[in-house]
């Protein structure tokens, strides 16, 4: 399991604790009736508050690892994420230090249990969006739509040639009058048959018909973005020094990557990116082909 599949676990779980610690305290302030009784509301609460503190704890740790990697290449997301988190856990100090040092504020406590809540479910609702939009959502749209525009083009209304209308204007008037229709006779295009060309002729019609060498697919401006979004946090552009994962710059003037040896391709960077080693996250339905592609002509940049 990969370092951000453990962390978005952890998320989940931090998320759920935090939900059953509110819900059992609405529960034992609010309702009269309760299906459980009073101590055992208390003991979920407490269970699930400990518990909540103890994911927060984790995943600052981890948040913290990650800032140090990526210094002052923070994203945005990455910013509002970390305020968030910050805001979280200065809240769950503040609510610890009046439960034990400050009885006398111990009525703002619950307020300061939905705060947290409510703040659990921003960084997590921040982060479940970017990923529906930025990720394979995003991918699976535009799939859809290029998929859509494929098919209009094919059935497209082809308008006929002028040529091809007056000819059978023409053919239908002599068919009304009853005269006979003579049908075009296509003369033939090109040389006869029986007329060798010149060696020459020849020889300049084959480098004309050669195709043209196809240049590498993506572009590699489209790829600086997607390399700014997605890579930039761990890894470096202009150093090879590590960051989180190795820097990256000179890949493509390099024996090996990785663990395979022998000169660095396109083919074997789209497939360590698909299928990647370690804790680096795969990018297999995050993003799209022409997407790799375009990262891929980027990273031949470096």
């Amino acid at each position: 399991m990969s370092y951000f599949h453990v962390k978005a676990l952890l998320g989940v779980l931090f998320v759920a604790a935090g939900l059953a610690a509110a819900l059992s305290m609405l529960t034992l302030m609010g309702k009269a009736e309760k299906k459980m009784g009073t101590g055992s509301l208390k003991s979920t609460h407490r269970v699930a508050g400990w518990l909540f503190v103890a994911l927060l704890a984790a995943l600052a740790a981890m948040g913290l690892h990650y800032l140090a990697a990526a210094g002052d290449t923070l994203p945005l997301r990455g910013v509002l994420h970390w305020t968030l988190g910050a805001l979280l856990v200065f809240l769950v100090l503040l609510k610890l230090v009046v439960v034990k040092a400050f009885k006398q504020f111990l009525k703002l406590v619950p307020v300061m249990g939905m705060m947290l809540v409510v703040l659990a479910l921003l960084v997590a609702t921040l982060s479940l969006v970017f990923f529906l939009i930025s990720g394979p959502g995003r991918a699976e749209f535009r799939t859809a739509v290029e998929e859509v525009a494929e098919h209009a083009g094919s059935t497209a209304f082809v308008e006929p040639h002028e040529d091809h209308v007056e000819t059978q204007a023409v053919k239908k008037t002599a068919e009304q009058a009853g005269e006979p229709v003579e049908e075009p006779v296509e003369e033939p295009v090109g040389r006869p048959t029986t007329e060798e060309p010149p060696a020459e002729t020849v020889n300049a019609e084959i480098v004309a018909a050669a195709p043209e060498p196809v240049p590498p697919a993506g572009n590699a401006v489209a790829g600086a973005d997607l390399y700014r979004t997605n890579c930039l946090a761990c890894h470096h552009a202009d150093s090879e020094n590590r960051k989180i994962g190795p820097g990256l710059a000179g890949l493509f003037g390099r024996n090996a990557l990785g663990s395979r040896e022998g000169p660095v391709t396109r083919e074997a960077v789209r497939e360590l990116m698909l299928d990647p080693p370690g804790t680096m996250p795969s990018f297999e339905g995050f993003l799209s082909e022409v997407e790799l592609d375009d990262l891929v002509a980027y990273l031949e940049t470096l």
